[in-house]
């Protein structure tokens, strides 16, 4: 008995854009809380870099 098939991988381009999207958030977290040790800064910089992010993916990708 032969099994038949193939394993087919794929991920789609919205969920890369979603993960870009946590990675500016991600560093922006890092930055102000490696780099400033200052949390208070590195919430503001993961805020505004996710709220930015997800603003222009939408004006570009309209997602």
């Amino acid at each position: 008995m032969k099994i038949r098939g193939a394993w087919h991988f794929g991920i789609q381009w919205a969920t890369l854009r979603y993960l870009v999207v946590c990675l500016v958030a991600l560093s922006g977290m890092l930055f102000g809380s490696l780099i400033l040790h200052d949390a208070e800064v590195a919430l503001i910089l993961a805020g505004t870099g996710y709220i930015g992010t997800r603003i222009l993916v939408f004006v570009l990708y309209r997602e």
